[in-house]
């Protein structure tokens, strides 16, 4: 099977982001899971970053996963 080159960066970038999260999360799982926004990664990111940059952060996953499929749905 061939796999185009936005499918590997993709993988590729995934990832990344859950060995960057795997590192920033700390060894106190309860204090993740138990959190007051019930969203793990929100809670990894808040607690690493701070609001503002958490934020920032996170407006450009909401745009990757808004952008990416559109992308893919022009590929055809």
């Amino acid at each position: 099977m061939m796999y185009n080159i936005a499918t590997i960066l993709r993988s590729l970038s995934a990832l990344g982001i859950d060995v960057s999260l795997t590192l920033w999360m700390g060894a106190d799982l309860d204090v993740i899971i138990s959190s007051l926004i019930n969203q793990p990664m929100a809670e990894i990111l808040y607690d690493s970053l701070g609001m503002r940059r958490a934020l920032a952060l996170w407006y450009f996953v909401i745009l990757a996963q808004y952008d990416l499929p559109a992308c893919d749905a022009s590929t055809d």
